[in-house]
């Protein structure tokens, strides 16, 4: 199977984007191999995403901790977030910091 090189589709076209994510980290010839940025920074994402929402409704809905207790711990959650966001964003627009920070702050 021939792959081809990936080409500059824009982050609206997610299953074109896709499959030059995929066609990037096969290719023997490019640099870098994305998937193994994507699948670990899109993990942190989501997982200190759910551990944001569980602690938003323990202080504001179960009222089981006070805003003041609450605050260091979602400051370092949102930390792991946005890094995680940012490692994913860097992969899946092949390396290209300019775009991923944009696409970063847009999400």
């Amino acid at each position: 199977m021939q792959l081809a090189t990936p080409t500059m589709n824009s982050w609206l076209n997610i299953p074109a984007k896709g499959r030059d994510v995929v066609t990037h980290h096969f290719a023997q010839q490019c640099r870098g191999r994305p998937l193994y940025l994507m699948i670990p920074g899109g993990v942190a994402a989501v997982t200190a995403g759910v551990w944001i929402f569980v602690l938003a409704k323990a202080v504001w809905v179960d009222h089981l901790r006070t805003v003041h207790t609450a605050t260091p711990q979602l400051v370092v959650l949102l930390i792991f977030y946005f890094v995680g966001l940012a490692i994913f964003s860097y992969a899946y627009e092949l390396y290209n910091w300019r775009r991923a920070l944009g696409l970063t702050l847009l999400l």
